[in-house]
Parts: C-alpha cells; structure tokens; sequence
C-alpha cells in the first residue's frame, strides 16, 4: 500500500517543530511519502524549518506557495498531488499535531478493518462552550473503536474514492470540515475513529463567528 501523509501549515513555526520533529521519529513503510504545503507563510523560520526537513528514504514533497489558498485550499492542493502520485490512502495533518510513532502501522490498519470510511486516529470529548455538549458524540462503542456522525479536520484516513465523495467538494471555504460532516452524515453514513488516540492536537481552535477562541482540542488517551 502506498501511503501519502500531507501536512498543510501557516507560521506558528513553534508547533510546526514539534509535528515535524514527531514525524521523523515514526515508523515508516516502504513508498511512503510527505507532502508539505506552506501556505505563504510569512515567519522566516517556518520557511527554513520547512526547507531544512529530511527523513532518511521518505519521499518528501515541499510547496512553498506563492499565493494564498487558505486552511482549505492547501488541503484540497495537497491531496490532489498526493493522489496524482498514485497514493492508495491519503493521511491529512495540520502542523499544530503530534503523531504518535506507530500512527502509520495504526491508521492502515483500522482503514483496512474498514475500508469504506472515512476513519481518524484522533478521538477527542471537547465540548461546545455554550450547549456544554460534546463536539463530536459517539453513538457506538466498539472494543477499540468508536464511531461517530463528526470529527475535527487534524486527522483522516481516507482512499480516493472516499476522497472524491466526501472532502474534496467541500473544501470550497471555511468550516469545510463541519460541510463534510454534514454530507457524510445526510448520507447515511459515518466516521470510524480509535478508542485510543495516536494523533494528539497541540494547538488551539479559533472560530471566526464566536468566542470558541482558545479552547484546546485536545486527544483522549493520547499513545506517544
């Protein structure tokens, strides 16, 4: 199986050197690859953290962009290209996220368990600052897994079918992620996410429409 990892980023190089320094200490399978997207970044030292990043035999894809895509338009950039390289799973990380060592091993192994979802090895219980309610309810526990109508954007695992259907038309504008939850869930269907996390978020969600700013989504039983 040919893996792909895409990270898209913007400045904020204090994050950006922690995802990537847990990036080379995962365990990588023959014919993975990395495609980082920078999306104009202005702070110097991302850039060159960018330009300076190496993992000993990972294909590794650099986009410095010179015009601005947003959050969106850098995520549906880099899986095209992913794709195009003929990647058989797409794994999408936002540069505010820690991978855990074997997230790899883990995130084909619950694709392969089920192929048809779209699946994610980030399980967060965040909850909304004025209902209370979790962000993401599960509405089955399985042994390892749970399942769940919504997660956040930092981690999916997904083929390119699951790909065409679901993420790619809505990554149009902002709140994309909330617009494929929306279509999987209309649908019928729904997401497959790890009892335990394997992908941790460091950084803070900020909301353009409410005072969501600053509240950390943060990953259940993070395996570092």
């Amino acid at each position: 199986m040919k893996v792909a990892v895409v990270l898209t980023t913007y400045n904020r190089p204090n994050y950006l050197h922690q995802c990537l320094e847990s990036l080379k200490k995962v365990r990588w399978i023959p014919d993975s690859t990395i495609v980082i997207m920078d999306d104009m970044s202005t702070d110097d030292l991302a850039i060159q953290l960018i330009k300076k990043f190496s993992i000993e035999s990972i294909s590794i894809h650099k986009w410095l962009n010179n015009q601005k895509y947003h959050i969106y338009g850098s995520l549906k950039n880099a899986c095209d290209y992913a794709f195009n390289l003929k990647s058989d799973l797409v794994i999408n990380l936002d540069a505010d996220a820690l991978a855990s060592p074997c997230f790899l091993e883990k995130a084909i192994e619950l694709h392969e368990r089920f192929p048809n979802n779209i699946c994610s090895l980030f399980n967060t219980l965040s909850c909304d600052h004025v209902t209370k309610l979790p962000r993401h309810p599960i509405i089955k526990d399985g042994e390892d897994y749970v399942i769940k109508h919504s997660i956040g954007g930092i981690n999916m695992i997904f083929n390119k079918e699951l790909y065409q259907r679901f993420i790619r038309p809505n990554l149009v504008m902002y709140g994309w992620d909330w617009a494929m939850c929306e279509s999987v869930k209309n649908n019928g269907e729904h997401f497959v996410v790890s009892k335990l996390s394997y992908v941790d978020h460091i950084g803070y969600i900020s909301s353009i429409s409410s005072i969501h700013n600053m509240n950390p989504d943060v990953a259940v039983n993070f395996q570092n």
